[in-house]
C-alpha cells in the first residue's frame, strides 16, 4: 500500500477535516497529534510489517495504552544538556529528536505532577501528550 504518512511519526494515519478538501493538505496524524500541510501526492510505499507496526500503535493509543509524549525545547536551547534531567525523571537512555521537541512512546499518560516536572527542567518550552 502506498499513500501520504505522517512527517512525525512515519505513520499513515493522516485524517483531514471533512470541510477541507484532501488535496488542499491540510490535515492531522490520528496517532501522534501532528497538525500541518503535507503533500497529497507525495506517497510512499510501507513494507506491510510496517503497515501492522502503526496499525498496532493506533489501536494501543485508541484503548488508552499509548501516549505520544512531546517535550519542546526552546529555542536557542542545547537539547542535550535540556534532556539530560528529563531522562532522568523519565528513566529512559534514548528518544527521538525531531526539530525543536523530542517525541516519546509511553504506555501510560504521564500525572500533572510529572509533566510540571518536565516543564520545569532548564531549557524545556512546554509538554503536550497525544
Amino acid at each position: 500500500m502506498s499513500g501520504p504518512i505522517c512527517p512525525e511519526c512515519s505513520c499513515p494515519h493522516l485524517v483531514v477535516d471533512p470541510d477541507e478538501d484532501w488535496n488542499a493538505g491540510n490535515g492531522r496524524c490520528k496517532l501522534c497529534g501532528w497538525e500541518g500541510k503535507f503533500d497529497p501526492n507525495l506517497r510512499r510505499t510501507l513494507r506491510p510489517e510496517h503497515h501492522s507496526r502503526c496499525a498496532q500503535k493506533l489501536e494501543a493509543k485508541e484503548a488508552g495504552k499509548l501516549f505520544f509524549l512531546k517535550i519542546y525545547v526552546e529555542e536557542g536551547a542545547d537539547k542535550t544538556k535540556a534532556m539530560s534531567p528529563v531522562t532522568k525523571l523519565l528513566d529512559i537512555s534514548s528518544y527521538s529528536s525531531k526539530g525543536n521537541f523530542i517525541m516519546l512512546e509511553r504506555e501510560e499518560r504521564p500525572t500533572e505532577e510529572l509533566m510540571a516536572e518536565i516543564e520545569a527542567c532548564d531549557g524545556i518550552e512546554k509538554v503536550a501528550v497525544f
